[in-house]
């Protein structure tokens, strides 16, 4: 059906695009960051 193609070309195009080709940096995996992203006013 129409509904498990297209469910199954989402998926594949999440996890691609957002999973695979992420860059991260795996020296800082496991590290909390020191400083919040943002401060609060």
């Amino acid at each position: 059906t129409w509904k498990s193609h297209g469910n199954l070309l989402f998926n594949n195009w999440l996890n691609y695009y957002v999973y695979q080709l992420t860059p991260y940096e795996s020296d800082f995996i496991g590290e909390r960051l020191r400083q919040p992203q943002m401060q609060l006013s």
